[in-house]
Parts: C-alpha cells; structure tokens; sequence
C-alpha cells in the first residue's frame, strides 16, 4: 500500500480508475490492447504518478508500454476533462514485476528448503 496522505491516495485511486478506462475504451493504439493498471503511485507534491502496468498477453507488455508511452498526450489531456486537479502529475509507465519477483523468492526459500533438507 502506498504511503503518504489521504489526498495522495485519493488522486492515485482515481488516476488509476481513469487511465484504466482510457486504456480498454479510449486509446486508438492497438498495442494498448490488453493493458492491466495494476497500482499507480503519486508523489507527495502530486508531480509525478508511477503507473505500474501488466498485460494480459504475457508476451507483449513491452508493446503495450510503448503505446502507453505514445499516447501520453491525449491521456492527459482526457485527464485533465475527467478529473479536477491543480496540476495534473507526469506519468510515468513501468513494467509490474511483482509476479516475477514474487516467483522468483519462491524459487530461493525452496532451494534453502532443499539445501536444509540435505544437511539434516
């Protein structure tokens, strides 16, 4: 869970909502197809907001990033219609690896397991 103020938490919320119906209804871009927003993550300052993103087709997540990426600008500028902000936060979008990062302990505790068992 993210840290930080009631407010920070708010407008990560709703960015997410947003971008995550731009992403299935909005975006022309093919390569967009598939995009899952997982977790986005604001600044306290409300400068920037980290959009942690995974695809549905696990083999073309770079592809999707680039089309996010690309249409940076209109989802903004739908953001800004959609959402009453000051200013609204550069986006940033990051490849989710939590999955792979989660497996990959997995794989290091059962070979301590596997190591522990040897030794006893």
């Amino acid at each position: 869970m993210q840290k930080g103020g009631y407010r920070d938490r708010r407008v990560a919320e709703l960015l997410r909502q947003e971008i995550s119906k731009l992403a299935e209804f909005s975006i022309k871009d093919p390569r967009v197809k598939g995009a899952v927003i997982v977790k986005v993550n604001v600044t306290k300052d409300l400068s920037l907001a980290r959009i942690y993103v995974r695809s549905i087709f696990e083999d073309n997540l770079d592809e999707v990033l680039e089309g996010l990426k690309s249409s940076t600008g209109f989802i903004i500028s739908q953001l800004n219609k959609r959402i009453r902000i000051r200013k609204m936060p550069e986006l940033e979008f990051i490849k989710d690896d939590t999955i792979e990062v989660a497996g990959r302990i997995e794989e290091l505790i059962e070979e301590i397991h596997k190591s522990d068992e040897r030794n006893n």
